[in-house]
């Protein structure tokens, strides 16, 4: 799919109230021994990698700006500086791109929101702006995994006649305010062509990035 036609996509997809905010990095060391990999070949994606050994196969660890939360961030994908935003340690938009299925025709983009606020922590409220946001007029699927409810929904998304299938969950840890909503968005990279966007597989490696999250 063209950038252009994606990022028209995104923006009809993500639009947001609230924070935004400078760009700041979380200013990790330097590695003198960086792989050879999109994440550490970004600039501005490898200053949010804790540490330049994988935390679990084609994974390594993102630590937030905010330290409010980490996740495994794939060794494949870079973060879209341009859009980056943070707004103290209470908000922070964080979007990348991952090209782990990029043989198969696959595009994966995603979006991770973090708040920690009373705002928040009204789950109702988040809910209905997770579902305006992805056009989503079903019912989650709720669910624990380590001390934080998951709230999932899957949904199709059209624009100019193109699909994208997407796969977005409202994370709410335990015994605070702190929330993230996650959504991914998967299209064919090259529209001309076939590609299987809601295969199995691809719904495990969503899975396997979206149940990683730690709340620090």
């Amino acid at each position: 799919m063209k950038k252009s036609m994606l990022l028209g996509l995104i923006s009809s997809i993500f639009l947001l109230g609230g924070c935004g905010g400078m760009v700041n990095q979380n200013g990790s060391e330097n590695f003198t021994d960086a792989p050879d990999t999109a994440a550490f070949k970004d600039e501005f994606t490898k200053d949010f990698l804790v540490s330049n050994k994988e935390v679990k196969e084609g994974f390594y660890l993102f630590d937030s700006a905010t330290k409010g939360y980490q996740f495994h961030f794939p060794v494949n994908g870079f973060i879209e500086k341009e859009i980056y935003e943070r707004n103290g340690d209470e908000f922070e938009s964080v979007s990348f791109f991952d090209n782990k299925l990029k043989e198969e025709n696959l595009l994966m983009y995603y979006r991770i929101i973090y708040e920690d606020s009373k705002l928040s922590s009204d789950i109702e409220l988040s809910l209905d702006l997770l579902k305006s946001k992805v056009d989503f007029e079903g019912e989650y699927e709720e669910y624990t995994i380590n001390n934080s409810t998951y709230y999932y929904g899957e949904n199709i998304s059209e624009y100019e006649g193109h699909k994208s299938y997407l796969f977005f969950t409202l994370i709410k840890p335990d015994g605070n305010d702190k929330g993230v909503s996650f959504v991914a968005e998967i299209s064919c990279d090259d529209i001309s062509k076939q590609c299987t966007p809601d295969s199995s597989h691809v719904k495990d490696r969503i899975k396997e990035i979206m149940h990683s999250f730690d709340f620090e």
